[in-house]
């Protein structure tokens, strides 16, 4: 395990580093900074990723960007792919 970066174990792949990106602020991120922040991938990857995850209800877009959607994880009870604000 990288205790630098606890995701990348558990979620390898890019949507690790975006989800990772978004749990580390309650603030909307537009794409560049959450590229700059998740520090892996492309910014053509780092769009798509966030395209399907907004798909599926984990992420949300707002004005300013993209926020985790913490609410959807209070509601489904198991956590899932949503994470905390260390």
């Amino acid at each position: 395990m990288d205790v630098g970066d606890p995701i990348s174990s558990v979620i390898p792949s890019l949507d690790g580093a975006v989800l990772g990106a978004l749990a580390g602020t309650t603030a909307p991120m537009n794409l560049s900074r959450v590229h700059e922040v998740g520090g892996r991938g492309s910014l053509s990857g780092v769009r798509r990723v966030l395209v399907r995850l907004v798909g599926t209800g984990v992420v949300l877009e707002v004005p300013g960007g993209y926020v985790l959607n913490r609410e959807a994880c209070r509601r489904s009870g198991r956590g899932g792919p949503c994470l905390s604000v260390a």
